[in-house]
C-alpha cells in the first residue's frame, strides 16, 4: 500500500486533521452508488438473469439437465460479461454429468476467455483441477534467496551451468555488465563501454548491455550490445571468454543490417551454437542458431512477433525446446520442440492453460514449465523419451509465482530472479493555489495491482480520471487501461491485446470528445500512436511513426500533437498530424524531452528545451499554427525550469525552478500572455508533472513506490526420479 512516509513527503507541514465526517459521507457516497448501480441494470440482462435462475432449477431441482444446457447456452451469448461467465461454469457443471472432456471444455473457456471475472475463473479453475490427476509431489523441496543484486543492477540472462556466476547489468553504470561470484562474494566488471545513465553530448552513440547467456563449460559468455545514435537503434551479439581477471575483451560474433535486434537464449552442449531469437526490420520473429566461431545464422523457423520467452537446448544437442503464444488473441503460451536440423517437430506441452518453458532435468528426461492449469502457477513436468514426450505432465510443486527464469543447473538446481519494473502507483489530492496548501491529504487512488500504475489522466469534461497498469506474467507483460467514473465510482479495465506493449514512460491522454484514450506503443512490433476506445477497449492504430513519446488530440478533435525520437537519435519531432487527410507538419525539432501539455486555449505546446544535454534551462510555447516558438520562461545554469500545470484560471502557468545539486525548489506562476513571473508562497512540495482536473483543485500524479532489489533464488529437490517407461 502506499506508505505514510511517501505522503508525509509530499505535504510536509500541512498535516490537516480531515476530520469524522469524512467518513460519514464517505459511507454515504458508497451507499447511493450501490444503489444507483442496481437500477442500471439492462433489462436485457434482466430477462437473461431469469432465464440462467431457471437453468439452475431445471438443473439442480428437476433433474431435466438437457433442458438447463440449452438455456445456458443461449444466457452464454449475453454481452454481460459476467452473466456470461456464470452461465458457463454452470454448464460446465452440467456437461460434468454427461462427460468430463466435455466438461474441462467449458471450465477451460471460463479460465481462458472471462479471467477479468474473477471469482468465477477461480471457480472454474478449481472445477478444473478437481479433474485432473494428483499431483506427484516431491518431499525435501528447498527455496532459498541466494543473492540480492547489487544496487542498480537488473538480471538480464541466466545463470551459469554450475550455478556459481550471476551476471546482472547495472544501469548506475551506465548499463555495463558484471558478474557476481557466488563462492567468492565479489563483483567482476565484464563491459566498461556502456552510457546509458552518464550524460551524453547530443548524437553521441548511446551503448548498453542486455540478455547473455553462458557456454555449457562456463568459459564464455555470449551477450546482446545495444547500439544507438543518429542512425537508429541496432543490436550485436558479443563474446568474451571469462579465464583470466579484469575486463575482457569482446569479440564481434553477429550484426545484420536487416535485424532489428537480437536475443541470445541458450548455448549448445558441443559449444557450436548459441541459440537467438531474432527480430526483423519487418517486424518478422525468427528462432535461429548463430555459430560461436563464425557468427553464421541458420534460420529454423519464423514464429509470432512476440517470439519465445524461452528457449533451451536439450541435453544432448538434439533439440530446442520454446514456448510461444498460442494466439494473435491470448496471453497462454504453448510448449514445442524442434529439432536443430529442421527435421521434425513435436507439441511439447499444448493446453488451454498459459504454460511457460523453464528448461530440461539435466538428464533430458522431462521437460519443466510453468502452469497456471489448477488454479495458482505451479511447477510441471512432461516425461520426454524416444524423441517425444511421454504421457501426462507431472506436477511437481504448487504456487512457485511469478518470477524470471535464470535456467536450471546441471545439478537439477532452478533458479531464478524475483524484481519490480519501476513500480508506481496514482495518487489523487486537492490542492488550494492560492493558499499554497493541501486541501485533502493525498490517497492512493487505484487499489488494484498495487505497485503497477502510472500514467493517470482527467477527461476534459472531468468525468473520468484514466490510467495505465502494467502486469506481469511468464509470458511477459501485459497492459490494461483503468479508468473511474467520478459521478458513480464504477471502475472499469480495458485489457489491451496480448500483442500490444506499451512503450515506457510514455503518457496517456483522453481524447476532446472523452470517448477514447490515446498513447504511445507497439502492436504486432509496430510502433505508433494508438487510440483505444473508451467502452469497447478496440484498438486502432493512427499514426504509424518509429519511436513515439506522446500524443495529445486539439480541443475541436481534429487535429492530432504527437512527438517521436529521442536525443540519442538526433532529436525529437513535434508534430501536427490532421485527422482524416493525414496531412503533416513539423513544429519543432531538435534536443528536446517529450513531456509537453497543450495549452487552455489550443493554441500552444508547452515543451521543454535542454540547452545542454538533458538539463532543461527554457520552458517553450511552440504555435500550433507552425510559427516561430517562443520563451515561457528561460533561466541560465545552474538553475533549471520544469512545467507542472496550468492555473486554475487557466491564465498561466506553473512551473518550478531548481538549482541543479541543491536540494532546494521554488514555484512560480507565469503567465501566459505576458508579464512577470511571480513566485508562489507554499509550504509543501507539489510533485512533477501532476494532472490537475477542470476543476482547478483535484490533482492526479505518479509517484513510484519503494523498489525491491531484484533479488536471486533457487530451488532445490524438486526433481523426481527418471520418470518409468511407457
Amino acid at each position: 500500500m502506499w506508505d505514510s512516509v511517501t505522503i508525509d513527503y509530499l505535504i510536509r507541514d500541512n498535516r490537516k486533521p480531515l476530520g469524522p465526517q469524512n467518513g460519514l459521507m464517505r459511507r454515504h457516497i458508497l451507499l447511493t452508488l450501490f444503489t444507483a448501480g442496481l437500477l442500471c441494470i439492462h433489462a436485457a440482462d434482466r430477462a437473461r438473469e431469469v432465464q440462467l435462475q431457471k437453468a439452475l432449477d431445471l438443473m439442480q431441482t428437476k433433474g431435466d439437465i438437457a433442458g438447463a444446457i440449452k438455456l445456458l447456452e443461449e444466457v452464454g451469448k449475453s454481452p454481460d460479461r459476467n452473466l456470461a461467465a456464470r452461465s458457463l461454469l454452470h454448464l460446465g457443471e452440467c456437461r460434468l454429468q454427461l462427460g468430463q472432456q466435455e466438461a474441462s471444455k467449458s471450465f477451460e473457456r471460463v479460465v481462458r476467455e472471462y479471467s477479468d471475472q474473477q471469482d468465477v475463473a477461480a471457480a472454474a479453475q478449481t472445477k478444473l483441477a478437481s479433474l485432473r490427476p494428483k499431483p506427484v509431489l516431491q518431499s525435501g523441496i528447498a527455496n532459498r534467496k541466494v543473492l540480492t543484486v547489487p544496487d542498480g543492477g537488473w538480471i538480464e540472462g541466466k545463470i551459469s551451468p554450475d550455478g556459481r556466476y550471476v551476471p546482472y547489468v547495472n544501469y548506475k553504470d551506465g548499463g555495463n555488465l558484471y558478474l557476481h561470484d557466488q563462492v567468492s562474494g565479489t563483483e567482476r566488471q565484464l563491459t566498461n563501454t556502456g552510457n546509458d545513465a552518464k550524460e551524453r553530448a547530443p548524437g553521441e552513440e548511446y551503448q548498453c548491455a542486455h540478455e547473455h547467456a553462458f557456454s555449457r563449460d562456463g568459459k564464455r559468455l555470449v551477450y546482446a550490445w545495444n547500439l544507438g545514435g543518429t542512425g537508429g537503434t541496432r543490436y550485436e551479439l558479443r563474446v568474451i571468454n571469462l579465464q583470466g581477471s579484469g575486463t575482457p575483451s569482446f569479440r564481434k560474433l553477429f550484426a545484420h543490417d536487416d535485424v532489428e535486434w537480437v536475443m541470445p537464449h541458450d548455448w549448445s552442449p558441443d559449444g557450436k551454437w548459441i541459440a537467438v531469437q531474432l527480430q526483423r526490420k519487418d517486424k518478422i520473429a525468427q528462432i535461429g542458431l548463430v555459430g560461436a566461431d563464425d557468427g553464421s545464422l541458420r534460420v529454423l523457423k519464423s514464429v509470432d512477433w512476440r517470439g519465445p520467452n524461452l528457449m533451451a537446448f536439450s541435453p544432448d544437442g538434439r533439440y530446442l525446446a520454446y514456448d510461444l503464444a498460442a494466439g494473435e488473441t491470448t496471453l497462454q503460451r504453448d510448449i514445442y520442440v524442434l529439432a536443430v536440423d529442421g527435421s521434425r517437430e513435436v507439441p511439447g506441452v499444448v493446453h488451454p492453460a498459459d504454460d511457460t518453458l523453464l528448461g530440461w532435468s539435466p538428464d533430458g528426461s522431462r521437460l519443466l514449465f510453468a502452469s497456471d492449469r489448477s488454479g495458482g502457477t505451479d511447477l510441471w513436468a512432461r516425461p520426454y523419451s524416444e524423441d517425444q514426450p511421454q504421457g501426462r505432465p507431472e506436477m511437481l510443486k504448487r504456487d512457485i509465482g511469478r518470477f524470471d527464469i535464470m535456467g536450471v543447473t546441471s545439478s537439477g538446481k532452478l533458479h531464478y530472479s524475483l524484481s519490480s519494473f519501476r513500480p508506481s502507483d496514482v495518487v489523487t489530492a486537492e490542492f488550494d493555489f492560492e493558499k499554497g496548501e493541501y486541501i485533502s491529504r493525498p490517497v492512493q487512488a487505484v487499489s488494484t495491482y498495487v505497485g503497477s500504475n502510472q500514467s493517470p489522466d482527467w477527461s476534459r469534461d472531468g468525468k473520468y480520471l484514466a490510467w495505465m497498469s502494467r502486469r506481469k506474467s511468464h509470458g511477459g507483460p501485459h497492459f490494461v487501461i483503468g479508468y473511474r467514473s467520478l459521478e458513480n465510482g464504477q471502475v472499469r479495465e480495458l485489457l489491451l491485446p496480448p500483442n500490444f506493449y506499451a512503450l515506457s514512460g510514455v503518457a496517456l491522454s483522453w481524447s476532446h470528445d472523452g470517448k477514447s484514450l490515446l498513447l504511445a506503443g507497439q502492436n504486432k512490433g509496430v510502433d505508433g500512436i494508438y487510440r483505444v476506445d473508451r467502452d469497447s477497449g478496440h484498438i486502432s492504430l493512427v499514426v504509424p511513426v518509429q519511436r513515439p513519446a506522446f500524443a495529445l488530440e486539439s480541443l475541436d478533435g481534429q487535429t492530432l500533437y504527437y512527438s517521436h525520437g529521442n536525443l540519442d537519435s538526433g532529436g525529437v519531432r513535434f508534430v501536427k498530424h490532421v485527422l482524416g487527410s493525414g496531412e503533416e507538419r513539423v513544429l519543432l525539432k531538435g534536443n528536446h524531452p517529450g513531456f509537453t501539455s497543450l495549452s487552455p486555449d489550443g493554441r500552444y505546446l508547452v515543451v521543454q528545451e535542454n540547452l545542454r544535454p538533458r538539463i532543461p534551462l527554457a520552458i517553450l510555447l511552440v504555435p500550433t499554427d507552425g510559427t516561430e516558438p517562443r520563451d515561457l520562461i528561460r533561466v541560465e545554469n545552474p538553475h533549471r525550469v520544469a512545467f507542472l500545470a496550468w492555473t486554475p484560471d487557466r491564465q498561466a502557468a506553473i512551473i518550478t525552478k531548481f538549482i541543479e545539486g541543491v536540494n532546494g525548489e521554488t514555484l512560480w506562476r507565469v503567465p501566459f500572455n505576458g508579464g512577470a513571473p511571480t513566485q508562489l508562497e507554499t509550504k509543501v512540495r507539489l510533485p512533477g508533472n501532476f494532472k490537475l482536473h477542470p476543476d482547478g483543485r483535484q490533482m492526479a500524479f505518479q509517484v513510484p513506490t519503494p523498489a525491491k532489489p531484484p533479488e536471486v533464488w533457487v530451488l532445490e529437490n524438486f526433481l523426481p526420479g527418471p520418470p518409468a517407461n511407457k
